[in-house]
């Protein structure tokens, strides 16, 4: 058998033979290619040399395929047809019956907020699970369609394979157990004597809220590292200990257990949080849906936390 290599073979000639088997005429097959009859004569004769045969002949007012080209009709419109499937876009994902599994990387304080979304998810897509992992590297992004959730900035340095969304701004907020003796808006010096709760991570120095009292020469105690944001928050339940984090993922988690918030007595920027992904899911449709519903999870989120949040002129 004489074997073709693939490498010189252009995929429109064999599209053209296609049709020229379909139509047995080169001016119908012009006609559906889009191309001029000579431009189809000569495809024709391109066919003939690679494939050493005449493949259509002429019989009359019509061409007849010779038996090479009807022993390639059936398989090569096979193959045609599954390079198109191949090829095609992916179908839309459909929720209502997608069974799928979307791994999140992020910190603990993101479960309260998450579980806000699951209703509304739970109804559209009862196939779809959610696998919250630890904070991902760069890497995990790259290896999975995790979808990451963070305070991703450009001191950060993120790899260039992966794209980000503004995911929410959030305000900050003290939060202390509902009888506790403080004020809804201290002063920066009542505040700073309060028994403060530290979430024990390696750059806590680095924090916005350290920043801002280091600008002001203050100082606040720490009464407890914990070992996690609702370990935090758990803390400041039970107790009269104090915890400043951002409102918008921590005010359904803390309203669960009671908590009040109260004014940070301090010039805060607010927190940025962003969605992170590695840019080849970018695409994907399953992706993209989750990503439209953290998004819009967020909005709704962004647009509930100032009727939380203690007016500082109230004190």
């Amino acid at each position: 058998m004489h074997h073709i290599d693939l490498k010189n073979v252009d995929l429109n000639l064999l599209v053209a033979l296609d049709v020229l088997l379909e139509e047995g005429s080169v001016g119908r097959a012009a006609g559906r290619l889009g191309r001029s009859q000579s431009a189809t004569s000569h495809t024709l004769a391109r066919l003939r040399d690679l494939l050493g045969d005449p493949l259509l002949v002429r019989d009359g007012h019509q061409m007849c395929p010779t038996p090479r080209a009807e022993a390639l009709r059936e398989p090569l419109g096979a193959a045609l047809r599954e390079v198109r499937r191949t090829l095609a876009r992916p179908e839309d994902f459909d929720p209502a019956t997608a069974e799928r599994t979307f791994p999140i990387a992020g910190h603990d304080l993101l479960v309260p907020w998450l579980a806000q979304a699951f209703p509304t998810l739970r109804a559209q897509a009862p196939g779809v699970r959610l696998r919250l992992l630890p904070p991902a590297t760069g890497t995990v992004l790259a290896e999975s369609p995790t979808l990451a959730l963070g305070t991703f900035g450009a001191a950060e340095s993120l790899p260039v394979a992966l794209e980000t969304a503004r995911l929410l701004e959030s305000p900050w907020a003290t939060f202390v157990r509902a009888r506790h003796a403080v004020a809804a808006a201290p002063d920066l010096t009542t505040w700073c004597e309060l028994s403060h709760v530290r979430v024990a991570t390696p750059n806590d120095h680095t924090s916005p809220v350290q920043r801002a009292l280091d600008a002001v020469g203050a100082h606040r105690a720490f009464a407890l590292d914990a070992p996690s944001f609702l370990a935090a928050l758990h803390a400041v339940a039970v107790s009269d200990l104090a915890f400043t984090g951002p409102l918008a993922p921590l005010a359904g988690a803390a309203a669960a257990l009671g908590l009040r918030q109260i004014a940070v007595p301090l010039v805060l920027d607010p927190l940025q949080g962003r969605l992170a992904w590695h840019r080849r899911f970018t695409e994907d449709p399953g992706h993209r849906w989750l990503r439209e519903q953290l998004l819009a999870l967020a909005h709704r989120s962004s647009a509930e936390v100032g009727r939380h949040l203690p007016d500082p002129a109230a004190r």
